[in-house]
């Protein structure tokens, strides 16, 4: 009687398992396709908010050799050009592997500000128009002479 008595089918605690990893699944499948369907809005923000963060250092604490209102005009322009121009996923790759590192110490120095720009120039070479050419330091003398030894 026993034998005939015996439930067929997977136990309470099993199912239970079985549903709740499927509910796990299903959110991380439509999780997966927001992100995809989002994805050049999430890259816009990201990058607008390191843009953000380096300008307004740079603003609060002043570099020499680096003019803050242009600076801060390539900054504007990159966000409103970042805004209305497609997401070049390579080009944005680059953009913010660059940008990152200059993030990181949480202070912006006059090479990372170059850095900066260049990685803005690289995206939009059009805004390298925005702040004149003469007006960049040259930070290779200070590179040089640090590893010449000299002070």
């Amino acid at each position: 009687m026993t034998e005939a008595t015996q439930k067929k089918g997977l136990s309470k605690g099993c199912l239970i398992g079985l549903i709740v990893a499927g509910v796990v699944l299903v959110m991380i499948i439509i999780a997966a396709i927001v992100v995809w369907v989002y994805k050049d809005d999430i890259a816009r923000f990201g990058a607008n908010t390191l843009v953000t963060s380096i300008q307004n250092e740079v603003a609060e604490n002043p570099i020499m050799g680096i003019d803050s209102t242009h600076f801060a005009n390539v900054c504007s322009a990159f966000a409103e050009k970042l805004k209305t121009e497609p997401v070049d996923g390579l080009k944005y790759q680059a953009f913010i592997q660059k940008v990152q590192a200059i993030v990181v110490d949480k202070r912006v120095d006059s090479l990372e500000a170059v850095m900066f720009m260049d990685a803005v120039f690289d995206y939009f070479p059009e805004l390298e128009e925005l702040y004149p050419t003469e007006e960049v330091p040259d930070t290779t003398i200070e590179t040089d002479s640090v590893e010449a030894g000299i002070q």
